[in-house]
């Protein structure tokens, strides 16, 4: 009914299959949200009527909202009575400041399900993080979760749905923010990769749980490491990057920020426990002065 009260027609009623029908006489039904009063007497009606008798009553209005279920923003043209919707036809496309403004609204409300950068986004984020934490005076951009999510209505210009969204290129979007000089000062003191004494450019990480002290992690194996007597340092100098020294398995055999000692206390023990265990590289017994390699060597065989 107007005003959003339901009804049910009486088995009495001799109003069965009319579209529209004024309650003439009814119960008011039981209370609750669910509740619905009895038409006991009903009168059927056109649509002609209602515009003939109450034409200010009726309205045609373009609606746009979210579609949770389809996760999309859809737009429906709307007849109405009042508040009563009389009918109802959807069109191919709302506009695209509503649309942008509904799904930012709903990708708001979901945004964990919603926010998916790729892998290079989701490293410079990490960066980001770690910049306002490690260089705070540099005024970054704010990464948070609540940071990202206030970004929504910028990011959803022109999109639609949640596919789309989930699309996006955040690292572009987050680029942007970045003047030429911040852009040079983060690849400068928060790298994405280090160079080490092989030649490899290895990437850093820079999650939040890289490392139980916060420090971001180089992880590398033994053999790229020869010769590289501390561990580097970045932010201006002001934190040392966690070496994770990877055996050939790929584990890390040593975890360290003081490359010197591993070399000269540890590392005589890691030898001769992986000289046995993996004969096909090279174990010298001076690593600092060894010739670092990305590709395991065999060692020479002595005759």
């Amino acid at each position: 009914m107007v005003g959003g009260h339901g009804v049910r027609l009486s088995e009495r009623s001799c109003v069965r299959s009319a579209e529209l029908f004024l309650a003439l006489e009814a119960d008011a039904g039981a209370r609750g949200e669910r509740s619905a009063g009895e038409v006991l007497i009903a009168s059927a009606v056109e649509r002609s009527d209602l515009a003939a008798a109450f034409p200010w009553l009726l309205k045609t209005e373009l609606c746009a909202r979210f579609d949770d279920e389809r996760e999309i923003v859809c737009a429906s043209r709307r007849t109405m009575f009042d508040d009563l919707i009389i009918d109802e036809h959807r069109e191919e496309r709302p506009d695209a400041e509503t649309a942008s403004e509904l799904l930012a609204a709903a990708a708001a409300a979901r945004f964990d399900e919603v926010f998916a950068p790729d892998q290079g986004a989701a490293r410079l984020i990490e960066r980001l993080a770690f910049a306002a934490t490690a260089l705070p005076e540099e005024g970054w951009p704010d990464v948070s979760r609540d940071g990202l999510a206030a970004r929504l209505p910028v990011v959803c210009r022109g999109l639609t749905s949640f596919a789309e969204l989930r699309r996006c290129d955040w690292g572009r979007a987050l680029g942007r923010e970045l003047d030429q000089r911040r852009r040079g000062l983060l690849d400068e003191e928060v790298p994405d990769r280090i160079a080490v004494p092989s030649g490899s450019r290895v990437a850093v990480d820079y999650g939040q749980a890289a490392a139980p002290s916060g420090a971001p992690i180089l992880a590398a194996s033994i053999q790229e490491l020869f010769g590289l007597q501390s561990a580097p340092k970045i932010a201006r100098g002001r934190v040392s990057v966690a070496v994770h020294l990877l055996a050939p398995n790929g584990r890390p055999v040593q975890v360290t920020t003081d490359l010197d000692s591993f070399w000269r206390r540890t590392y005589p023990e890691v030898r001769k426990e992986l000289r046995a265990r993996y004969p096909k590289h090279a174990w010298p017994e001076d690593p600092m002065n060894a010739a670092p390699t990305a590709r395991p060597k065999r060692r020479k065989s002595r005759r």
